[in-house]
C-alpha cells in the first residue's frame, strides 16, 4: 500500500489497516486506526481525532504522532517495514 496523500484530511474509514505511533512520557504506543474509526463519527477525519489524543499517564498531548503502515519491525530487529508519515 502506498502512503496516503493529504493524510490529515483523509476519512478514518479510508485509513483502515494503518496505525498511529504515539510517542509520550511512557515511550511509544501503537493505536490501530480501525479502532479509532469504530469509535468516531462515520465521517470523522484524521485531523479531527489528532487534537484529542492524550497520554493516559501524564494527560499531555503526545510529543510526536506518525501514521504508519506496519507497527512490527523485522524479526531480527532490523529496519521497519512499510512507510511512515510523521504528522506532528
Amino acid at each position: 500500500m502506498a502512503p496516503p496523500t493529504f493524510a490529515l484530511n483523509a476519512p478514518l474509514a479510508d485509513l483502515g489497516g494503518t496505525w498511529l505511533a504515539l510517542r509520550c512520557c511512557k515511550g511509544l504506543t501503537y493505536v490501530p486506526v480501525n479502532l479509532l474509526a469504530g469509535a468516531a463519527h462515520p465521517e470523522a477525519r484524521l485531523r479531527d481525532v489528532l487534537g484529542r489524543m492524550r497520554c493516559k499517564a501524564c494527560h499531555d498531548r503526545p510529543a510526536s504522532i506518525a501514521l504508519i503502515e506496519n507497527p512490527a519491525a523485522t524479526g531480527n530487529g532490523g529496519p521497519r517495514q512499510g512507510w511512515v508519515l510523521l504528522l506532528t
